[in-house]
């Protein structure tokens, strides 16, 4: 997967979009590019592969992005903990 295409650069969006800008974008595309829409107008199966990839890859970048938030989360509250722990140690 060597030539990954940025899912933002095909939505036509920026990384910093709000989310509710992006799924709207994505359903347009979505309803636009359905397969069945896409045999019916005779596209070749390239595109449709290519679309397909594309959602593979939005699906992992999907799963990557919510594992970075849930573990940056346990990392701050750890360190809050942490920090709580320390300043109630320091006042006995």
């Amino acid at each position: 997967m060597g030539d990954q295409i940025s899912p933002f650069q095909v939505l036509g969006v920026s990384e910093d979009t709000p989310i509710k800008e992006i799924k709207n974008r994505w359903k347009m595309l979505a309803i636009n590019h359905h397969p069945d829409r896409l045999i019916a107008k005779g596209m070749p199966e390239d595109f449709i592969e290519k679309i397909n990839r594309l959602q593979t890859q939005l699906k992992q970048h999907r799963q990557a992005h919510f594992m970075g938030q849930i573990l940056q989360h346990q990392s701050l509250q750890a360190t809050k903990f942490m920090s709580k722990w320390i300043e109630e140690k320091n006042r006995k």
